[in-house]
This record gives structure tokens, C-alpha cells and sequence, in this order.
């Protein structure tokens, strides 16, 4: 399949198409897939369909790919070092294999997948701390990764987080390579199209959260995922509007890259 970048941006006020060269993504938010509060329990198989009827009646082309974002199922965690047993995580998995194949089931045709909180593998600052401490966390989402080797493999498309929580250009890159490096490994025949967020993460170091990434490490993020990746989904919350997002330099360059790849130039 063809290289290319994918908007699933929620950027207010922003076109439904930003660029001929972006093609549209599908992103599926937790609360789509349930009608009450309780998010713990499985999906049920009403759900199941109603996401897949609703990806059909968009008539997207058929490899765009479908991302499903369900994060209150306990695989890992970070903050407290990783206190989910491995039975409970293996819980969490059935329910995300039973999601998956419910809806594949409904509608075979989908291009599907779930975003990285599902499928942990490096996880951005953690993957190029040299802290003892994080060393140990990188630790046990590699005993995790090893485990949803079977929720992986289920996937058409794989979609690691690949946000940036550094102004060091290097340590995206190092982050962001054992991440296609771990995603290989957990399945080789998927696709794997990383979320990118022209912003800096809010837990980045010093005061630059939440503001837009330079031209020139948003350049090598793109850069990277054309290397290593097959192409990219561009993510963002709604607080800020497209009006604002579309005048910070990412977007300029992100139109540079596109012309120069031969993808669409204005």
C-alpha cells in the first residue's frame, strides 16, 4: 500500500478536508463503544456492529485505516511501575481480541487497529530514559509486549503513540525507532502508521507543553515515519483552533514534505 499521512486532527473550526495530499483517518473514541459510564466490562456485540455499520456508510477508501481507542482495559501501568497481574492483563486482551474480531466480523473489509495505549510497546519518555527507575518500566512493558503478541497479531494496522516529549531531536528519534522496532517485532505483517501531535506533549520537560513542535524536528518526525513507517496519522485535542494550528510553521512544512515526496503540491 501507498505512503500517506491521515487526518484524524480535532483541531475547532478545522475543514473536512485540510489538504488533497491528507487523506482522512477513522478514529473511534472509547465512549463510542459504550452506553454507559462503566467502560470495564466487554463490548457488547450491538456495539460491535453499530461501529462497524457506521465505519461502512463513510464510504472511505478501503485501506484507510480504522483506529479503535479503548484505554480503560488494564494491560500496564506507569506512574506506580506496572501493577496489572498478568492474569488481569490477560483478561484485558480477551476483551480486546473479542472487540476486534466482533467487529471484523461484521464488516471484513476494515483496515483495523488499536491506538498504542493498547499496545504499549516503548513508551515515548520512558524508551530513552537511562534512569534505573524507568529502566525497570521499560522492562516490564517488554513482558506486556511479549504478552499481546496475540492481541497484535489480530490487528491489520498498528498505531503507536510517537508524541513528543522532548525538545531534543535525537531523543524522538531514538524513541521513535525501538517503537517501529517493538511494533515489527510484535507483528511483522501489519502496517504501522504512528499517531504524530504537532504539539509538544503537556508533560514535556520546562515550559514548552502544548506548543507547537519547531518546523525542523516536526520535519524529521515526518522524515522518519516515511523511512521506517507506512505513513502517519495526525492527532490532536480540540483546544486549540484550526485557524491558529494551520499558521504555526508544522503546517507549512507538513506541505513542503508533501510536495516533496511527490504527494500534492499546491
Amino acid at each position: 500500500m501507498s505512503w500517506n499521512l491521515y487526518d484524524v486532527l480535532a483541531y475547532a473550526g478545522k475543514p473536512a478536508s485540510i489538504s488533497p495530499g491528507v487523506k482522512l483517518g477513522k478514529l473511534y473514541y472509547e465512549a463510542q463503544f459504550f452506553s454507559t459510564a462503566d467502560h470495564t466490562g466487554p463490548v457488547s456485540a450491538g456495539a460491535m456492529t453499530a461501529i462497524a455499520q457506521n465505519a461502512i456508510a463513510l464510504n472511505l477508501p478501503p485501506s484507510t485505516p480504522i483506529c479503535l481507542d479503548i484505554e480503560s482495559w488494564p494491560i500496564y501501568t506507569v506512574a506506580a511501575g506496572d501493577t496489572v497481574s498478568l492474569d488481569k492483563a490477560d483478561q484485558s486482551i480477551a476483551k480486546y481480541i473479542a472487540c476486534i474480531r466482533g467487529i471484523r466480523a461484521a464488516a471484513p473489509s476494515l483496515q483495523l487497529g488499536y491506538f498504542g495505549a493498547a499496545l504499549p510497546m516503548e513508551d515515548g519518555f520512558y524508551a530513552i530514559s537511562k534512569s534505573a527507575e524507568h529502566s525497570r518500566i521499560r522492562g516490564a512493558m517488554r513482558q506486556k509486549n511479549t504478552l499481546l503478541r496475540q492481541l497484535a497479531r489480530e490487528c491489520d494496522v498498528i498505531f503507536p503513540s510517537c508524541y513528543t516529549f522532548s525538545e531534543n531531536e535525537s531523543d524522538w528519534i531514538e524513541s521513535f525507532r525501538l517503537t517501529m522496532e517493538e511494533a515489527q517485532r510484535m507483528s511483522p505483517s501489519a502496517r504501522i502508521i504512528p499517531f504524530l501531535w504537532p504539539q509538544y506533549h503537556s508533560s514535556t520537560p520546562g515550559s514548552v507543553g502544548g506548543s507547537f513542535i519547531p518546523a525542523p524536528l516536526w520535519r524529521t518526525q515526518l522524515e522518519q515515519c516515511w523511512k521506517l513507517a507506512g505513513g502517519a496519522m495526525l492527532w490532536s485535542s480540540n483546544t486549540i483552533t484550526w485557524g491558529e494550528a494551520s499558521t504555526a510553521p508544522w503546517w507549512a512544512e507538513t506541505k513542503a514534505f508533501l510536495c516533496n515526496k511527490g504527494i500534492y503540491c499546491e
